[in-house]
């Protein structure tokens, strides 16, 4: 394995502050409701994995969903990258490729 330095034009990034974001879609593998420790209000814990196949935790807060979706389901958007949420891992049915090619 080799690794290559990033090489950035010149000027690029000039009065920009990094962010541990990350635009994302993906399938919801488990789902948990529970109460927010800090501030109260519902926050949504979501198990995905995403279209290029890598399973996040992601949290939402309540205020951003009306329901929470069900394993199968599809969520995209604008999160916050974090650790793990300590999520049970996802049961192996789930587990299936979904862009796998059946014969």
């Amino acid at each position: 394995m080799r690794a290559f330095p990033r090489v950035a034009p010149e000027g690029a990034g000039e009065g920009r502050v990094p962010s541990a974001h990350a635009v994302f879609a993906g399938e919801v593998l488990l789902a948990e409701v529970h109460e927010g420790e800090a501030g109260g209000g519902r926050v949504h814990r979501l198990r995905m994995r995403t279209i290029g196949g890598h399973e996040v935790d992601v949290a939402v807060a309540g205020e951003e969903l009306t329901d929470t979706p069900a394993p199968g389901h599809w969520v995209d958007g604008e999160f916050f990258l974090t650790g793990s949420l300590g999520l049970a891992a996802a049961p192996d049915a789930a587990r299936k490729r979904w862009w796998s090619r059946r014969s």
